[in-house]
């Protein structure tokens, strides 16, 4: 980010969910006072990572940026630029291309409902339901271009700061799933506008933290998160 990012002021918040390595340390000697670094004495997993992140944010705009992610240009200025001329606009992401393949990754869809969930958790049932799952998707769009959608990504994201604390962000019960569909829901419901950009782009390396734990972890993770996502919804 600091190599990449030109044309706009800005600072960069990371946090340690309390990672084995000097990772950290090696952060502050690198960087010094140019990175702002929290280290968290347990693993707050996702959500809880970047609303730490979000409590120590100061611009009017926040990035959200996964771990394993790169920026390929200027995406921060692009972003900013793009929020600053669309005030309807809450929150968007950027492209996102797969770093093993370097294909662009299909991300953002519509609202994601019980019927739809159902459809995309089973190989069998996006076979049968292929047009109902390839409108959830948005399938027919390659994302080279600048859209309003339903739901984004959160491994890249621009959003107004006091607009995500107006609902204290993630809801911290979900801790790794069905997060992006929380936030995407609540930006909805305060009335903004979702959108997807082509020109900022990431490099991405997917699932890099998950794959450091067990399957049958990460799967009830899943499970537990899915329940209570839809369970939040009816609130």
């Amino acid at each position: 980010m600091l190599s990449k990012t030109i044309g706009c002021t800005y600072e960069v918040v990371v946090i340690d969910n309390n990672s084995k390595d000097d990772s950290a340390a090696k952060l502050a000697v690198d960087f010094g006072d140019r990175v702002i670094i929290k280290k968290n004495a347990s693993n707050r997993y996702f959500s809880g990572g970047f609303n730490d992140a979000l409590a120590l944010a100061s611009g009017k705009y926040v990035i959200f940026l996964n771990s394993d992610a790169e920026l390929s240009n200027n995406a921060v200025k692009l972003m900013f630029d793009f929020m600053e001329k669309n005030d309807a606009v809450g929150a968007a992401e950027g492209t996102i291309v797969d770093d093993a393949t370097g294909a662009i990754t299909q991300t953002c869809s519509l609202e994601l409902t019980e019927r739809r969930n159902l459809v995309r958790s089973s190989r069998v049932r996006k076979m049968f339901c292929k047009s109902e799952y390839d409108a959830y998707r948005i399938s027919n769009w390659d994302r080279k271009s600048d859209k309003e959608v339903e739901v984004i990504c959160d491994a890249f994201m621009i959003a107004r700061t006091e607009l995500l604390r107006r609902f204290s962000g993630f809801d911290e019960a979900l801790k790794l799933y069905f997060t992006e569909e929380y936030l995407s829901d609540k930006i909805r419901e305060s009335g903004f506008q979702l959108w997807h950009l082509a020109e900022p782009k990431v490099t991405h390396r997917w699932s890099s933290s998950t794959k450091k734990v067990s399957s049958d972890f990460i799967r009830a993770i899943y499970k537990s998160d899915e329940r209570l996502y839809f369970e939040l919804k009816k609130l």
